[in-house]
């Protein structure tokens, strides 16, 4: 049995499916945790959806995560009983697994007490009291998944174990509007960086062509970088444009060290080291990364 985020699902004990009208397109397909009881199945397009990116906490009057990221798009909701002979761990491990069969980034993951309490993200944050559980026994985890169809969609995966030892899956999908841009914060960027060793700098628009270039970085995104680099100041970055116009390779090296270069000016004026930011156009000598875009900044770890 399978589900569809956004096309079909099968509900599982009354063998019955459902189809949701949506617009055509790759749907990133999930199976379900074998034998599982199914909850509560929601699909919904969400204007606000919290993409947390940290520890649950308490701020004053309000429990929030200590990171998180704002997200529009279509959400898929969905909310699995396991059966009693397997642990809250294996269901999170069986929805993880399918999504290392893409693309995938992991932007923040946490264990046992150090998520926080397991009743804020039961009652604050996904509004399901059944994951209300022991402290001990849950894990979370956000992934960023691309498709081989370049299709990105972001994954919010939470397991728990309840007092009367009945496990727990949650497993949110999101795929943002079309032209969506995620900037994430500084600690997201930091994982990314000691993970992968990169991350691609959101927010960023070409014009115009030869002395009349025109690159756009969002101030947004700026920020997080600027942030980034002043909480470590052991970090040093090389920043490498790609471009995928026309043109012959060098002239396509030349725009990508343009693109390259305007960020290193932006995150200069900002007070940053020139000495700590290295820049490289590499043209389209590397894959043209997710969503097909004509061109991209990388900011990559730069050696001690």
């Amino acid at each position: 049995m399978s589900f569809r985020c956004f096309a079909q699902w099968g509900l599982g004990l009354l063998g019955l499916v459902l189809v949701v009208p949506v617009s055509a397109g790759p749907a990133l397909e999930l199976d379900v945790f074998p034998g599982a009881r199914v909850m509560v199945e929601q699909v919904e397009h969400e204007d606000s959806y919290l993409l947390a990116l940290g520890r649950y906490r308490s701020a004053g009057r309000d429990t929030l995560p200590m990171q998180s990221q704002r997200l529009a798009g279509n959400l898929r909701r969905l909310t699995l009983e396991l059966p009693s002979s397997h642990s809250a761990e294996e269901g999170f491990r069986f929805y993880l697994e399918q999504l290392q069969g893409h693309t995938v980034r992991e932007l923040y993951a946490c264990e046992s007490r150090e998520c926080g309490p397991s009743n804020s993200w039961a009652n604050n944050h996904f509004g399901v009291l059944q994951l209300y559980g022991l402290d001990q026994h849950q894990r979370y985890g956000a992934y960023e998944v691309v498709t081989p169809d370049q299709e990105r969609f972001y994954v919010s995966l939470y397991s728990v174990l309840r007092g009367n030892r009945r496990a727990y899956v949650q497993v949110d999908i999101i795929k943002p509007d079309a032209g969506a841009e995620t900037v994430f914060p500084p600690e997201t960027l930091y994982r990314l960086l000691n993970s992968q060793g990169y991350f691609v700098v959101a927010g960023m628009a070409v014009s115009g062509y030869g002395d009349e270039l025109e690159v756009v970085i969002s101030d947004e995104s700026v920020a997080a970088v600027v942030q980034l680099l002043r909480a470590r100041e052991s970090v040093k970055l090389l920043l490498v444009g790609h471009d995928y116009g026309s043109g012959e390779l060098e002239r396509q090296r030349q725009r990508s060290r343009v693109y390259a270069q305007a960020l290193k000016t932006r995150l200069v004026r900002q007070g940053i080291e020139e000495s700590r930011l290295g820049v490289e156009g590499v043209g389209s000598l590397a894959p043209a990364g997710r969503s097909g875009s004509s061109a991209r900044i990388e900011a990559v770890l730069a050696p001690q």
